[in-house]
């Protein structure tokens, strides 16, 4: 069946972490475009994905930590796929980072910058966790979670899998330089049910997430992680297509609300943490929040410097003529679909 799914590989802030390895597991054909045109690139994307959508077929495309842009893409049903390699990939040379070309020097200062002010800005989260952790009941959070997967997971004795589940990890969103970018409404849409865990930072959402997914894993289920873009240690969501549930992080700035009749809210503060712990600590709160959203903003500004740099080593790369971009989406199409 016809299926498409937006996410990202890699993040950018506040370090650079890929897992471009777990998109690719189930591709045993794979395409690889290095300093290849953005435009020549896109357009062999829309030509894969047109005609996996006549052919029924499911189609994941990846996206860029930067600019949101298609990167790549993957065809599981027929195990093929293709990668267009970040110039900034300091596993991938080429020649602007052979020839020490200036663009590339001050992309990467950008991006260093970028990532020296996400990590300031991560501190000041830290700072607010903190408060909610000494004000948080997670025994009484685990067994929560306990609860849950005696809903979700049928009795061991029912179940057919004997091996432990698989885990791929993936990123739904990240700060791009065209804002927050999050996939959550797309990488949902197939799933009958949802679970929208509500909390603060510091309330157990990740250790929730990790919980379940364990024992979901160990179980034989294969689990579909999603790490937070801003610190990829966190989780975000977990998705388990063959029981068909997902269970997300609803905070912002991947805010959500129930809309679909079996949608459900787990709310971690209103259960486990001190009542009033938001008003007591109003004022330090709100405090640390501006000065988290300062860091963010300033982070923010080297990403789009970066991204100008980005573009003015691109703009060096030759676009394909007509005949050259025919010929090549062809070739891809024969690869990709085994034709």
């Amino acid at each position: 069946m016809y299926t498409e799914e937006h996410f990202l590989a890699e993040t950018l802030a506040p370090m650079r972490v890929s897992y471009v390895n777990d998109f690719y597991a189930k591709a045993e054909r794979l395409m690889r475009y290095t300093a290849f045109p953005q435009e020549a690139f896109t357009h062999i994307c829309s030509a894969v994905h047109d005609y996996a959508k006549k052919q029924n077929l499911t189609i994941q495309i990846l996206h860029h930590p930067l600019d949101d842009s298609v990167c790549g893409w993957v065809l599981p049903d027929v195990q093929s796929g293709a990668v267009r390699t970040s110039l900034f990939d300091s596993d991938a040379r080429n020649y602007f980072s052979a020839s020490d070309f200036a663009d590339m020097r001050d992309m990467e200062n950008a991006l260093l910058s970028a990532q020296q002010i996400f990590s300031q800005a991560h501190a000041v989260h830290d700072k607010q966790e903190e408060i909610y952790i000494s004000r948080m009941d997670f025994e009484l959070a685990n067994i929560l979670s306990d609860a849950l997967l005696n809903r979700l997971l049928p009795p061991a004795t029912d179940s057919k899998n004997t091996s432990k589940g698989k885990q791929f990890n993936r990123f739904f969103g990240a700060p791009t330089v065209h804002g927050n970018v999050c996939y959550i409404p797309n990488l949902t849409e197939n799933i009958s049910k949802r679970y929208f865990i509500k909390g603060r930072a510091g309330t157990g959402k990740s250790t929730f997430l990790k919980r379940i997914a364990s024992a979901v894993a160990e179980r034989g289920y294969d689990v579909y992680v999603y790490h937070c873009s801003f610190d990829p240690k966190s989780l975000d969501m977990i998705t388990v297509p063959q029981l068909d549930f997902c269970i997300f992080d609803s905070t912002a700035p991947h805010e959500y609300f129930p809309i679909r009749p079996n949608d459900e809210i787990l709310d971690l503060y209103r259960e486990c943490v001190v009542p009033g712990t938001d008003e007591k600590f109003r004022n330090v709160l709100d405090k640390l929040e501006t000065e988290y959203k300062a860091k963010l903003a300033d982070g923010s500004a080297y990403l789009k410097k970066a991204k100008v740099k980005m573009d003015a080593i691109e703009a060096h790369i030759p676009n394909l003529n007509r005949e050259a971009l025919e010929n090549e989406t062809s070739y891809a199409l024969k690869v990709m679909f085994n034709l």
